[in-house]
């Protein structure tokens, strides 16, 4: 979670706390946009925390899909310049490839 809500949270206790704040302490009014305002933040951090995980998860998986891939590639190069090399040397028969 982000620091926000956090520290709105705190916000809110200390502007409630008529020890400290005196006349001043949050009136009804501002005490439910405080917490609508702290409801939102803490929504909107669990879901840039939820959905930056899931696109790293793909992120990992579309990786290793990569790699898988090239390291095909990889193998059916060798594979095709090992048939070449011995084409070339007169080792394979044409009719081969």
């Amino acid at each position: 979670m982000g620091h926000a809500a956090p520290l709105l949270v705190v916000v809110l206790i200390v502007s409630n706390n008529r020890h400290l704040m005196g006349d001043y302490v949050n009136g009804h009014v501002a005490n439910i946009l405080g917490w609508i305002t702290f409801s939102l933040m803490a929504a909107a951090s669990i879901a840039l925390f939820a959905t930056e995980h899931l696109l790293l998860m793909e992120l990992h998986d579309f990786r290793y899909a990569l790699v898988d891939t090239m390291l095909r590639l990889r193998e059916v190069a060798r594979r095709s310049m090992s048939k070449v090399l011995r084409f070339e040397l007169g080792r394979l028969d044409p009719a081969s490839l």
